[in-house]
């Protein structure tokens, strides 16, 4: 039996071969194959495959990569740069093509795409729609490979994985040699690489880039992992991220009155199991980051988050499971705030991934003046890839009953990435906000001023007390646009903070029904068919 599986898989793996091989004779694809990838041409074709030309390792660690998996992907790949060749210099709106020669302390930032949760195997046509933004700025938000392995769920038995009772971890560690050609794997790709052409690359990392699903401090390859990273994002050999514990980092970009300050937060390295006075952090990074904002001269500040920082989707997805995030930590969230609060700096906003679908929310009470998130997940993953396609739109109905009191727009749940422009000519400076989906289109868009992310006139203790006043009112009454983004998912009455888990027991219990009386009709048709004398029987009694 194991025999003749391994014998269709190399006839399918031929099969993929000898296609490659007339996909190559099409000379015309053929010169951007070769410019972009490097490769010599050799006469069997088999150049297009680079590394990936023997067969497929049976073993989901085995001998390296999914072998099936880097083909379809690698073919799909090269068939979207031809197209985006002929595509990319007629498209987009008008913006400069090449940004080699931007200059980060004289010409100011203006157009940021940004995203996370990518595998490296897996075809996307994302990267195109990216490069016809035509970005300066690339931010990767975590999950930028899928270095771990995830195990089939196994509700029963000695190998139980899932649920409360489960004995074995469903999540393994890669070795650090594979993941090393995981990264070399996602930065080959074709079209990611004419993104770190065209635009700077900046970013940090989730959990599944970082080596282990939900890992945090104790992981023990972590210093390894870094590493890695690093060394992926073109990190120089002399960066402070090379020496410090954890790749947190802060960029100034632009001239003075058009200064763009990033600062991405490491949440991996330093975490604590969650609990109430856990630390996300680490203290090293806390004051880091206090020093960056204390200092800072820049008119946006843009925070990037691996994980999302205002909604609390654990509160309202109980009792299915937890998902990552700063609520977790209410600790640690609160310092945030306070921390963003006491340096009473100018255009504030976070930008965040992890949960496989695009978000914006807003919080008025944590600030003197609204905080905005924007989310963009993911490039490759989405939750609704979850179920199949026939049950994708209840998923998406039930996606709609999750309470987000804090959301200025419905979530959306395919593959997406973000992208952020600032327009510095505008008076007064406007901010506009876009989710794009894997074909380029706008699903998600919210505008915003500059001058609605400055703190009111007068003394920072007055605007601190303004901020407390508005936070009792909107606690207190949610008729006014304050209380509706002041309350959060733990101030919702019990029903509404669980109406998402009665409308899945809702759409179980019919979902039984059903299959219950489809078991009935056809028992029920079966029993007349065997007990129901025929017709030309009872002619015969007659």
């Amino acid at each position: 039996m194991g025999g003749g599986r391994e014998a269709a898989e190399r006839r399918r793996w031929r099969r993929r071969r000898n296609c490659a091989r007339l996909f190559a004779s099409w000379q015309l694809y053929l010169p951007v194959v070769l410019m972009t990838l490097g490769l010599e041409w050799s006469a069997d074709g088999a150049a297009l495959f680079g590394r990936h030309q023997d067969p497929p390792s049976p073993s989901p660690w085995g001998k390296g990569l999914d072998r099936n998996a880097d083909d379809r992907r690698l073919f799909t790949d090269v068939v979207l740069l031809a197209a985006a060749d002929s595509s990319i210099d007629g498209d987009g709106d008008g913006a400069s093509r090449s940004n080699n020669y931007y200059d980060p302390q004289s010409d100011p930032l203006y157009r940021i795409a940004f995203g996370s949760c990518s595998h490296q195997s897996k075809p996307t046509t994302v990267w195109h729609h990216v490069l016809n933004f035509a970005p300066q700025m690339f931010i990767w938000l975590g999950d930028n490979i899928y270095g771990d392995y995830k195990q089939p769920a196994r509700v029963a038995g000695p190998k139980r994985n899932v649920g409360p009772w489960k004995v074995h971890p469903r999540f393994l560690p890669a070795p650090m040699q594979l993941m090393q050609e995981m990264y070399d794997l996602q930065k080959s790709h074709p079209m990611y690489s004419r993104v770190r052409e065209q635009a700077k690359v900046i970013g940090t990392w989730d959990d599944h880039d970082y080596g282990l699903n939900d890992a945090g401090k104790e992981f023990e390859w972590k210093q390894e992992s870094q590493k890695l990273m690093l060394d992926f994002l073109d990190e120089p050999i002399n960066s402070p991220r090379r020496n410090q514990e954890g790749v947190y980092a802060a960029y100034d970009y632009g001239p003075p009155g058009k200064r763009v300050k990033v600062i991405l937060t490491d949440t991996r390295y330093h975490r604590e199991s969650p609990s109430s006075d856990s630390d996300l952090l680490g203290e090293e990074q806390w004051q880091w980051l206090e020093r960056e904002l204390n200092h800072s001269t820049a008119n946006v500040h843009i925070i990037g988050s691996s994980v999302q920082v205002i909604p609390n989707l654990t509160a309202v997805l109980q009792p299915f499971g937890q998902v990552e995030g700063w609520a977790r930590f209410p600790a640690s969230r609160s310092r945030l705030f306070r921390i963003l609060k006491d340096s009473n700096l100018p255009g504030i906003f976070f930008i965040s991934g992890d949960v496989h679908f695009a978000d914006m929310n807003r919080y008025d009470c944590a600030l003197q003046y609204p905080l905005y998130e924007f989310t963009a997940s993911g490039l490759t993953q989405s939750v609704e890839e979850m179920v199949p396609p026939l049950l994708q739109p209840v998923l998406r109905l039930l996606g709609l009953l999750v309470p987000g009191p804090l959301r200025i727009r419905r979530p959306y749940g395919k593959q997406n990435f973000g992208t952020i422009e600032i327009n510095w000519d505008d008076d007064p400076i406007s901010i506009h906000f876009k989710v794009h989906r894997d074909t380029g289109e706008t699903v998600l868009s919210h505008q915003i001023l500059l001058t609605e992310l400055q703190s009111p006139p007068g003394t920072a203790e007055d605007s601190a007390k303004g901020a407390r006043r508005g936070s009792d009112q909107g606690r207190g009454s949610k008729s006014s646009e304050a209380g509706k983004f002041c309350v959060t998912e733990t101030d919702l009455s019990w029903f509404a903070r669980h109406r998402f888990f009665f409308a899945v027991v809702v759409v179980l219990t019919a979902l039984a029904a059903l299959a219950i009386g489809a078991c009935y009709a056809v028992f029920a048709g079966v029993w007349m068919l065997l007990h129901t004398t025929c017709p030309c029987e009872r002619m015969k009694v007659d």
